[in-house]
């Protein structure tokens, strides 16, 4: 299935700190991830508020792909936003790296 992409989303996209809903319909509640897993980790800190990029997701909890643990607990019905934020790299160059939070549910 291929999605096309809207001005306000592209906008929205390229925006720091701007999340996108990645939007799942279902009305059931999300499954929760096995205890001790790095879904798990993840999850618990999303749940406290924060919001967290690769780094500190690899730094702090041993995730080295976030992205595909977001991408797990949104099949299991988790609401997580993704966002951008600029950071510098070991070089001083400027880049732009993922940002996730946990969407809460009605939110737009």
């Amino acid at each position: 299935m291929t999605t096309t992409a809207t001005p306000e989303r592209e906008k929205a996209r390229r925006q720091p700190g701007a999340f996108r809903n990645d939007d799942d319909t279902r009305n059931c509640p999300p499954a929760e991830p096995t205890a001790g897993t790095q879904a798990a980790r993840l999850l618990a800190v999303l749940k406290s508020g924060r919001s967290i990029d690769p780094l500190a997701a690899w730094s702090e909890l041993g995730i080295y792909r976030v992205a595909d643990t977001v991408h797990r607990l949104r099949a299991k019905g988790w609401r997580i936003g993704t966002g951008t934020k600029h950071v510098r790299n070991r070089y001083g160059e400027q880049c732009e790296v993922a940002n996730y939070r946990l969407v809460e549910r009605g939110a737009q």
